[in-house]
């Protein structure tokens, strides 16, 4: 994998953002996930970290009956997500 200069953009470049950052690195390269330019990959990094928030703060909270995880959607927003996978009709 080549290296970014995103990592140097990460606000608050503290211990959390590594590993975050690190996690989207694994989930890019998983899911054979590339983007065009340093600015795509950072707006993408924090769309993921946001989905991944939200995922671990619903599964913390319980009472779903089921668990919330990651895929090849977690760097995408929902209204991308709806506008690209649902109908309109």
């Amino acid at each position: 994998m080549a290296s970014s200069s995103v990592g140097s953009s990460v606000p608050n470049n503290d211990h959390h953002d590594l590993l975050m950052l690190d996690r989207f690195h694994r989930w890019m390269a998983f899911h054979d996930r590339s983007y065009p330019n340093d600015d795509e990959k950072l707006h993408r990094f924090e769309v993921y970290r946001h989905n991944i928030e939200y995922i671990e703060r619903t599964n913390r909270d319980g009472g779903l009956g089921y668990q919330l995880g990651e895929n090849d959607f977690t760097d995408l927003t929902s209204e991308e997500f709806a506008a690209r996978y649902t109908s309109a009709d």
